[in-house]
């Protein structure tokens, strides 16, 4: 069977501009962008597959994703080559209890258990399901389960990212890729999140969105920071999974890093060191004195530039200055 080369549609910027100006659209809201191909990245066992079935749940539900973000409803589909179906399940139903939701409340959330599905061998049979159920999201858990491809090799990986890439466009359906970071080496913390993704340097180019995890290896909670290709990227966040201690009910919410006493606590050594210096300072002198993981310390320092608690100026950055206390009493403070 030979493949069929689809033709190339060729337009002028004319026709372009004489359509409406396209609009933003969320499939969740500030964490993926409708009709969006990309990843979920992060070392193994800081919550990835949680997350994405926390974002399964939400659209095939219509409920909030992480009790705070809003969605466009519609059918799911999870390709999960990791874990058991046994595991998957409880999973499934420790979080279907933490919502409240019914099995028949979830007909719309398709499922294909260790399958061994192959991209690009069943680009087609899954094209089809994606088409014939009206899929709005479909989760591949994880990458490398999918392919036989050469990660490290550009032009091994750019055969099963073109699948992918055909399967988003031509089915209107979100694709996330579940996929882990490099190994470690000396300057591995030094490197942001989404510069240690696994294998070839297209997974980056490929992208419309990244969703970069990072905590300890199976614990309760961790960060999620996002990256974005049309759309601006909200500051990281703190996801808590709770677990009800009687019923085993699992409930996953979302809070502002700037809401965590880790913040405070960092962000209070950050402006007592700087205030210590003479003038403006570097942002890497910051982050070299002062105590903490360059990393951790790195995603501090920039939330508080976004909260404006530092400013930058032409010789670095400075403190803003605390304000002055002016009383409560209408007499400026002159008691």
């Amino acid at each position: 069977m030979t493949k069929e080369i689809p033709p190339i549609h060729f337009e002028t910027a004319s026709t372009l501009l004489a359509k409406p100006e396209p609009h933003l659209e969320w499939l969740i809201d500030n964490m993926w962008v409708n009709n969006a191909r990309g990843l979920i990245a992060g070392n193994p066992g800081v919550g990835k597959t949680w997350l994405a079935l926390e974002m399964l749940l939400s659209v095939a539900s219509g409920q909030l994703c992480l009790g705070r973000y809003p969605v466009r409803q519609g059918a799911v589909l999870l390709m999960e080559e990791e874990a058991s179906e046994m595991n998957l399940t409880r999973r499934l139903h420790c979080m279907a209890r933490g919502r409240n939701l019914s099995a028949e409340s979830l007909s719309n959330l398709h499922i294909a258990t260790r399958s061994f599905a192959k991209i690009p061998r069943d680009q087609v049979q899954l094209g089809h399901f994606l088409l014939d159920h009206d899929i709005r999201l479909v989760v591949f858990d994880s990458l490398r389960r999918f392919h036989s491809a050469d990660e490290n090799s550009s032009s091994e990986m750019q055969e099963v990212l073109d699948s992918f890439g055909r399967l988003n466009s031509v089915c209107n359906t979100s694709i996330i890729l579940i996929h882990h970071l490099s190994k470690a080496t000396a300057d591995h913390h030094a490197k942001p999140l989404f510069e240690r993704l696994r294998g070839s340097s297209d997974l980056w180019a490929w992208r419309d969105c990244i969703l970069g995890v990072e905590g300890e290896e199976d614990a309760s909670e961790c960060i999620c920071s996002f990256q974005f290709r049309d759309a601006e990227a909200q500051a990281p966040i703190r996801i808590v999974r709770s677990i009800d201690d009687r019923s085993g009910a699992v409930v996953m919410t979302a809070s502002g890093l700037e809401e965590s006493d880790e913040f405070l606590e960092k962000s209070a050594l950050i402006l007592d060191y700087m205030r210590s210096q003479f003038g403006a300072v570097s942002k890497e002198k910051v982050l070299t004195n002062v105590k903490g993981r360059k990393q951790e310390m790195g995603r501090i320092f920039k939330l508080m530039g976004t909260k404006k608690m530092i400013l930058k100026e032409a010789l670095g950055w400075v403190p803003m200055p605390v304000p002055e206390f002016t009383g409560t009493d209408g007499n400026g403070g002159n008691d």
